[in-house]
């Protein structure tokens, strides 16, 4: 199990290298140093098991293909998708990702990506109530309907002063990684 997270942990660190290129520089992903970074962290990710994404705003296009082509695999399939924790600084008064999913960009890239809805399946948000504030205030993560997605919107700070927290659920996340085939 830990080498695959390693695995994962080890893209994002390669990934890092380009990721804050201008969009115009896509083109710049047909040639090296970058085609052969973006090759290993495709690579990397359909091997992993479970991703910890951190500051990651979405807004990559051939970041989000590469995962969005991960999760496809598991489409009707939840307990082959692999568990994904995310860890941002949301702004408070933002919705939930579950009210972004069909008018935000960045709510949309967020869900397209994992294949997934943070929506009780009928089109209306499960928990309609649930906003950015409340998770923060709350320290709590805001989770997709199939339990495979979990955001947490504190930010970095908040995380470490809620270890426990954060710990449980990426255990919970990994134990249902444990024992599995992979898809």
């Amino acid at each position: 199990m830990a080498p695959t997270l390693v695995r994962s942990l080890s893209a994002e660190l390669i990934h890092r290298s380009h990721a804050d290129l201008p969009e115009s520089a896509g083109a710049d992903l047909l040639s090296d140093p970058f085609h052969t970074l973006h090759s290993a962290f495709v690579r990397h990710v359909h091997e992993a098991e479970a991703f910890l994404i951190a500051g990651y705003g979405f807004g990559n296009m051939h970041v989000n293909r590469a995962l969005r082509n991960r999760f496809q695999k598991c489409v009707g399939k939840p307990k082959s998708a692999p568990r994904v924790v995310v860890l941002e600084k949301s702004r408070p008064n933002r919705s939930a990702t579950q009210r972004l999913e069909s008018h935000n960009f960045w709510g949309f890239e967020r869900v397209h990506a994992f294949k997934t809805t943070f929506s009780d399946r009928t089109g209306f948000p499960s928990d309609s109530n649930r906003t950015v504030a409340g998770y923060i205030e709350q320290r709590k993560f805001e989770e997709d309907a199939n339990r495979i997605v979990a955001i947490w919107h504190g930010g970095f700070e908040q995380a470490i002063s809620c270890p426990d927290t954060v710990k449980k659920i990426i255990h919970r996340l990994l134990k249902q990684c444990k024992g599995r085939r992979r898809s």
